[in-house]
């Protein structure tokens, strides 16, 4: 019995020291808490238009007067804003405004066809680097959405000249990465549709 009452005894005290020092500890709130800014993304297009109309060959006439392919990468527009999501919080600070530093592409097909480099160019990741101030409306930011090296692999090489598939459109996912001024991460994702070909040259 008197062992029994010593091990309870010990087990109270350290519960008690436990609520103690739990009581004593402040909360990190810039490692615990998420962000409060909401990223809106307002626009998701290509520089000519609401979608990419992507060429994988455009034909360029040399010295020699022999047309050869050349290849450009395709550049989209994300437009976003900020806003608060505690709306009854009535003043910002520079700790809610969000630095995007990276983004990834990812293209996908409606007929399920997606394996990287057989049915859809390969993934990949970018550098950015812009800030969307909370409240201050929104902010446009250039972006590469389809690489030069792309066109030179597989599936979209195999359309040169009309070849393979003739045209591949997929569904293009950008989702930016960043953080806001309390070093906070937040991400915000698009869509945008990307039509593949050998198009006509002017």
């Amino acid at each position: 019995m008197t062992s029994f009452f010593k091990a309870n005894a010990f087990a109270v005290l350290l519960a008690t020291a436990a609520v103690q020092l739990a009581g004593c500890t402040t909360p990190d709130t810039l490692e615990q808490d998420t962000t409060n800014t909401f990223i809106v993304v307002e626009l998701m297009q290509g520089e000519d238009g609401t979608e990419i109309f992507s060429d994988v060959c455009v034909l360029t006439e040399d010295e020699t007067g022999e047309f050869l392919c050349s290849f450009f990468n395709d550049n989209g527009i994300v437009g976003m804003s900020a806003v608060l999501k505690n709306q009854n919080q009535l003043t910002s600070s520079f700790l809610n405004d969000v630095t995007f530093t990276s983004y990834r592409v990812t293209f996908t097909r409606a007929d399920g066809r997606n394996t990287p480099g057989v049915d859809v160019p390969y993934p990949f990741d970018g550098a950015t680097n812009f800030l969307v101030r909370v409240n201050a409306g929104p902010v446009s930011q250039a972006f590469v959405l389809v690489r030069h090296q792309a066109k030179l692999e597989p599936p979209l090489s195999n359309l040169q000249g009309l070849g393979g598939a003739l045209f591949i459109s997929a569904l293009a996912e950008i989702e930016f990465f960043g953080r806001d001024g309390a070093g906070r991460p937040i991400s915000a994702k698009g869509f945008l549709n990307v039509h593949f070909g050998d198009f006509a040259d002017e």
